[in-house]
């Protein structure tokens, strides 16, 4: 009988660790990708040129990964960079935060005071941020929007493609592209705006094109976008139809998702994370055994791939 128990005692043990290695968020970046554990532990795969993959030892309760630099909220509201600091981006002010948003070479924080704060490259004004009470904060490659404590949405920086120029409406999120922009609205519908040359009467690029019906989470990056309906599948468009077009997640229903600029990623109801595109910096290929869900094995084909950690 106690062996028995002994079993029992072992296998909740292994139940209960497995279940702290599910992942609870991800976030996509230039050529690096990064996952966030229950445990508070992140994981980032890809290139690591500039250090954005060798994640410092701490406990994080967000991620955000930039081009090739990488932010993180600590469990004391502090954010932490590693990676690259060319232009000042990996180094965040001394204060709480509850949100952080890396870019190529500018990051933002929400304090906890709802002020949003900007620092790294300012050359079009991407880190100036203006006063006020926000909710939510999205970085573009130099461009910056957030969403006002009414619901309005307010751009600042390089507008030179009408990035920074958003429509009328009341919206609960918004993201950032190189040069467009888009936000989730109150009843679920999205809008995009921006992408233009200045050659055309109206804007004509895909990037702006937002597809009809109710959704959950709206993710812009380099020239694309995805979006999470309300299904839980992914729809994404003006990206590489190859790499990372609607549809990739297999006809898994996600939680949640992160668009990069030729790739993407979703985060699965049982907190696996199923990456698509990337292939250059092996980006589609998340540390299979770093996000173990219970009862999960690591293939010999994967530890062989060093898929594996």
């Amino acid at each position: 009988m106690k062996s028995w128990q002994g079993v029992a005692t072992l296998l909740l043990v292994l139940f209960a660790a497995g279940c702290w290695r599910k992942a609870v968020q991800l976030s996509t970046g230039g050529d690096h990708n990064c996952g966030l554990r229950r445990d508070g532990v992140v994981i980032c795969w890809g290139g690591n040129d500039s250090g954005q993959c060798s994640v410092p030892d701490a406990r994080f309760s967000q991620v955000s990964a930039g081009g090739q630099h990488t932010c993180g909220i600590q469990k004391d509201g502090k954010i932490l960079c590693w990676g690259s600091n060319s232009q000042g981006q990996g180094a965040a002010p001394d204060s709480t935060f509850t949100q952080v948003r890396a870019s190529i070479a500018h990051t933002c924080g929400l304090r906890g005071d709802w002020a949003v704060v900007c620092w790294g490259s300012n050359e079009f004004g991407e880190s100036a941020a203006p006063t006020g009470r926000f909710i939510d904060v999205a970085t573009g490659d130099h461009h910056t929007c957030a969403i006002v404590e009414d619901g309005t949405v307010r751009c600042w920086g390089d507008n030179s493609g009408l990035q920074c120029s958003p429509p009328a409406g009341k919206f609960r999120q918004v993201s950032a592209g190189k040069d467009h922009s888009c936000a989730l609205a109150d009843d679920k519908t999205l809008t995009c705006w921006g992408a233009w040359s200045g050659r055309e009467e109206k804007p004509t690029y895909w990037k702006t094109y937002a597809p009809a019906g109710l959704f959950t989470q709206i993710s812009s990056h380099g020239q694309g976008n995805c979006a999470l309906g309300a299904d839980g599948f992914e729809s994404c468009w003006d990206c590489n139809a190859a790499e990372a077009g609607g549809g990739a997640g297999g006809g898994l229903g996600f939680s949640q998702i992160s668009g990069g600029l030729y790739d993407g990623c979703g985060l699965g109801t049982k907190g696996k994370i199923l990456c698509w595109g990337g292939l250059q910096y092996k980006k589609a290929y998340p540390p299979r055994f770093s996000f173990w869900p219970p009862g999960e094995k690591c293939k010999p084909a994967d530890q062989s791939a060093g898929l594996c950690d």
